[in-house]
């Protein structure tokens, strides 16, 4: 991809549901000056799931796919930088009773914009443009977020990082970005214990102590109340009779 343009740009290296954000990690890149012209190229390591880690509840897998909305999100899908923004402006509202314009990408009602005052009351708080390592789960700031990786976010890694000199006289500014291979390395996650693997060892741990199984737990459960309801049916069939 080759971006050419006369006004000042920055570009950054995302994920398909990721949103730009300043407080997050991740490359980015800018052209400000007349006659810049920077190529880089860059990496990605892809990230696969089986089917059986959708059967995992996210907190114990300890991340969401891209369809695990939250409550109150302003997305329409999950990642780790939308539930920061979400979780950011929350925290917004809770201070100053309003949001910065660029947290939205669309107008909701309950969530006005903020004016100058609001800004300015942002400002007070530093929450405008707020240490992202106060944001973190694991900090012990009051305004840390709870948000958890997506399940399907790849890695990307810049490899190579070129400037080539400026000529004043060109009033473009260039941007190239190259992926000389796609996804060579992929990582796979998957479940160690499905729930068949629990019913499957639960039988097996009662076989091997108790001389049971399942089927023989779901017998004698159906013994004493199906089965038992079933011959008293009958006996108060017989003496009608």
């Amino acid at each position: 991809m080759k971006i050419v343009t006369k006004k000042p740009t920055q570009l950054s290296v995302l994920n398909e549901e990721d949103v730009p954000h300043n407080s997050l990690a991740g490359y980015k890149v800018e052209a400000n000056k007349p006659g810049q012209d920077k190529i880089f190229q860059i990496f990605m390591q892809a990230m696969s799931n089986d089917p059986d880690v959708r059967e995992i509840s996210p907190e114990y897998r300890q991340c969401r796919f891209p369809d695990e909305l939250l409550k109150d999100t302003a997305y329409k899908a999950y990642s780790f930088s939308t539930c920061f923004v979400d979780c950011h402006r929350v925290h917004q509202m809770k201070e100053c009773n309003c949001s910065v314009f660029n947290f939205l990408p669309e107008p909701i009602t309950k969530y006005p914009d903020c004016d100058l005052q609001g800004l300015l009351c942002l400002e007070d708080f530093t929450l405008v443009r707020p240490d992202a390592r106060n944001l973190l789960p694991w900090t012990d700031s009051k305004y840390s977020c709870e948000c958890l990786p997506s399940c399907t976010e790849s890695d990307f890694r810049v490899v190579f990082d070129h400037q080539l000199p400026s000529n004043k006289s060109n009033p473009y500014m260039t941007i190239t970005v190259t992926m000389p291979e796609f996804a060579t390395e992929r990582y796979r996650r998957q479940a160690l214990r499905t729930r068949l693997d629990v019913v499957v060892t639960i039988g097996g741990i009662l076989g091997l102590f108790l001389g049971a199984s399942i089927l023989s737990g779901i017998e004698f459960v159906y013994y004493f109340t199906l089965r038992l309801w079933n011959n008293y049916r009958m006996r108060q069939r017989h003496q009608l009779s």
